[in-house]
């Protein structure tokens, strides 16, 4: 099974690179992180491996409407109508976009 796979490999890699203890790796914190853009596609057995799961959600269109302004603002000082305007278009078509990819989208934009 792949956690045991996993802990077979990080044993053999613990003892290989150092003298310590094979039981010394209960006493280590391990990290890892992994993504993927739908839960479902990720098997089961994998799924297990990891104790935690987080899901981060992308910003609805409201939200994305309020990150396009903040970030537009500079490049409409003193038209808060086009800025508007620009940021609903925006927002609407901008679905699945992240905070960064919104920011990044207003920069190559100004």
């Amino acid at each position: 099974d792949l956690r045991n796979h996993l802990k077979k490999t990080f044993v053999n890699s613990k003892s290989k690179n150092n003298n310590d203890k094979v039981d010394d790796h209960n006493k280590r914190s391990i990290f890892v992180f992994a993504s993927d853009k739908s839960l479902d596609d990720i098997s089961a057995p994998l799924r297990a491996c990891f104790h935690q799961e987080l899901k981060i959600e992308s910003p609805d269109e409201s939200q994305r409407g309020e990150i396009l302004q903040w970030t537009l603002t500079p490049s409409f000082p003193s038209d808060p109508v086009s800025l508007f305007a620009l940021s609903s278009s925006l927002s609407y078509r901008t679905g699945g976009f992240f905070a960064a990819d919104l920011i990044s989208l207003s920069a190559k934009s100004s």
